[in-house]
């Protein structure tokens, strides 16, 4: 080897190997999503004779999503294909007999893992999430063209203010409409229902901007507990929330940008109610970015104790892990909706059991080198 190890030389040639792998990996991730979600809809854009160019933005509307969701694989495949190669090619080797120790060398590639860390938080916030919004708005109205009623978790609506309570069992993104709405009125300290306002049905006047609603009864509650009823045919009522708050609700949770999410539990915490299904899926946002870390330098531990074992095994104990890791984060999801298990403990155990694994496995490595 003709060049001469210093830090700063080591970092970098370390560096530049894995932003290949994985600029190669990402980009060929990339494109397979491209052509996964374009052949999972096909038969849709067909059947609907969707135009070509509204086709094409819809997928690659839905592209960024699918991407982060797969970066810890691709973190992973990179690691195990950059530093694998300089493994096989005994320059790791090199490195051992220059000074440098397996933890040592990880460090640039953590430094990097954690600003992929950072990233993704702005991807998922800015990007992902109201790129799959648009994309959902996009399939619902214009590809589907329907106007049938879609309902939120258990089918129904929450939203929520100190002193108001809005609840709807359908929302209808085509016609800006809800279905079944129902508002609860509360004062006082202690909440006390003082009126509740029930309509048919309330649709969105974009001029005013307020709702009307119609086939409305109003039902007033006295300080004696009598209860007055006023029913109208159409009322002018400034519900404080527009359509975009209910048609927020009815994407994919997993699809929503975390600021989108924490504004809907904080919803469902003001109308008295428990977010708890909600709460994994929020908790699990702040906790999968650090997947790229953990994992990455888990297979980069697990690079490094396969040795020259072939490239093949080495992708395959990659994959491993990450099956491993989705597999007990989908495990931590369902046991935090039912309440079994926290939503923190369930979002972060695979990160931790990654963490434990790697270091488990460096610790083996000092007495192998």
């Amino acid at each position: 080897m003709a060049w001469r190890y210093s830090g700063h030389t080591a970092d970098y040639y370390i560096l530049k190997t894995f932003l290949w792998a994985f600029v190669f990996v990402f980009l060929l991730f990339t494109a397979l999503a491209f052509v996964l979600i374009l052949f999972q809809e096909l038969d849709e854009f067909r059947q609907h004779d969707v135009a070509f160019g509204t086709a094409l933005v819809y997928v690659l509307l839905s592209v960024p999503h699918e991407v982060v969701k797969a970066t810890p694989i691709v973190v992973v495949l990179a690691v195990v294909m950059g530093i694998g190669n300089l493994v096989r090619h005994n320059e790791m080797l090199m490195l051992y007999i220059a000074g440098y120790t397996p933890v040592r060398l990880a460090v640039p590639l953590a430094v990097m893992m954690s600003g992929l860390i950072g990233l993704l938080f702005w991807l998922n916030e800015n990007v992902c999430g109201p790129f799959a919004a648009r994309a959902h708005e996009l399939r619902e109205i214009q590809i589907l063209g329907t106007a049938q009623g879609l309902s939120g978790t258990a089918g129904i609506w929450m939203h929520g203010e100190p002193d108001h309570v809005y609840r709807a069992r359908e929302y209808l993104p085509y016609s800006r409409m809800l279905e079944g709405l129902s508002i609860f009125i509360f004062k006082g300290e202690n909440r006390t229902l003082s009126e509740r306002i029930d309509a048919q049905k309330a649709v969105w006047m974009e001029n005013t901007p307020h709702w009307r609603l119609e086939k409305v009864r109003i039902y007033q509650i006295k300080e004696n507990e009598t209860v007055q009823v006023h029913n109208h045919e159409q009322l002018i009522y400034p519900l404080n929330r527009l359509p975009s708050d209910f048609g927020s609700v009815i994407q994919d949770v997993e699809k929503m940008s975390h600021g989108d999410l924490r504004r809907i539990v904080n919803d469902i915490r003001e109308a008295g109610e428990n977010p708890l299904i909600y709460l994994p899926d929020l908790r699990i946002k702040e906790a999968f970015p650090f997947a790229v870390l953990f994992l990455g330098l888990l297979a980069y531990a697990m690079v490094l104790k396969l040795g020259s074992g072939g490239r093949a095994s080495g992708i395959g104990t990659g994959l491993v892990a990450v099956i491993f890791y989705f597999m007990t984060l989908s495990l931590g999801k369902s046991f935090a909706q039912t309440g079994t298990l926290s939503p923190w403990i369930g979002a972060w155990a695979p990160n931790v059991i990654c963490f434990a694994l790697t270091v488990y496995v460096f610790n083996r490595l000092r007495y192998e080198i």
